[in-house]
């Protein structure tokens, strides 16, 4: 390349501010900006602050991916066109997923209430712990503006689908794949089919919406988290 085209060539800067969904920042995070036209790859991570800067990028259309453990992982499209960009960028907390059989032929499910109490038991322990550590360390950590604590969700009360009996006799089966939300107090709040027969969804879907989990937290602050829900009926022969 010629000395005029190198003065030519435009750089620029990329940087930005990385948060959890609670507006705390998150440290030491990995930030990388992929160019496949060019075959490059810069990386670097946040400070303490949670501060990210990628210097001396030349114009193109690059791939931000931003990945830590406990977070969904984001994939944006950065153009980078001959001046700086600046982004504040927020992780949201990972979604879950639970693959469930059910076959054609098998016991029907009973409920174990006892079973089920004792969960809840546990669960409100759970609870009184974590509002124990929140106003003492937790408190600490929250004004210090790190983010990242998540404490992760346990389910509490589980009901298995009830395989449809027109389906059944004509010896139907099929994959449904639900789409789950899981509100803060851990109860199921949504429930949507997004493949699989209608009927085998309904059936997934009247069992999902009685299951239970035990709050999520982010920085002691109780979240919503996404669920996604694969459901396997099994046809006997």
């Amino acid at each position: 390349m010629s000395v005029a085209g190198l003065h030519a060539q435009r750089f620029s800067t990329f940087s930005g501010t990385l948060l959890d969904q609670t507006n705390a920042v998150l440290p030491n995070v990995p930030v990388t900006l992929t160019n496949t036209a060019a075959q490059t790859r810069n990386e670097v991570r946040t400070d303490s602050n949670g501060h990210f800067e990628l210097r001396g990028l030349p114009d193109g259309d690059y791939q931000l991916a931003i990945a830590e453990a406990g977070f969904a992982t984001l994939y944006e499209p950065v153009a980078i066109a001959g001046h700086d960009v600046t982004r504040t960028i927020q992780l949201r907390v990972g979604g879950l997923h639970e693959t469930i059989s059910i076959t054609s032929g098998g016991p029907a499910y009973k409920p174990d209430p006892e079973s089920r109490t004792k969960a809840r038991e546990w669960a409100e322990k759970r609870m009184q712990k974590v509002a124990e550590r929140c106003g003492g360390n937790g408190a600490a950590a929250a004004a210090s503006g790190v983010g990242g604590n998540i404490l992760a969700p346990t389910k509490i009360a589980d009901v298995k689908p009830r395989y449809p009996e027109n389906l059944e006799a004509a010896k139907v089966g099929g994959v449904v794949i639900l789409e789950v939300l899981i509100g803060i107090d851990g109860t199921v709040r949504d429930v949507q089919v997004s493949s699989g027969d209608p009927d085998l969804g309904s059936a997934a879907t009247e069992a999902v919406r009685q299951w239970e989990f035990s709050p999520t937290y982010l920085n002691c602050t109780p979240v919503e988290v996404h669920m996604d829900v694969t459901a396997n009926f099994v046809a006997q022969p």
